[in-house]
């Protein structure tokens, strides 16, 4: 199953990785995604389809 990742969703996801003081790698490593597709989900532009395992390390992250 794909899920929609919106532009609010990366504009938050961005916010919470800044917070958190981490690069990009260090996000990587905690939630467990690999740097390509970190990369595409804070560079790539919204909206853009994610798969269900992506989505699901983002919102256990």
């Amino acid at each position: 199953m794909q899920i929609l990742f919106s532009n609010k969703e990366q504009r938050d996801l961005r916010i919470r990785i800044a917070v958190k003081g981490l690069k990009r790698k260090d996000f990587s490593n905690q939630a467990g995604i690999s740097m390509p597709t970190v990369k595409k989900l804070l560079d790539g532009e919204c909206p853009m389809i994610i798969s269900e395992l992506t989505a699901t390390h983002l919102k256990q992250w």
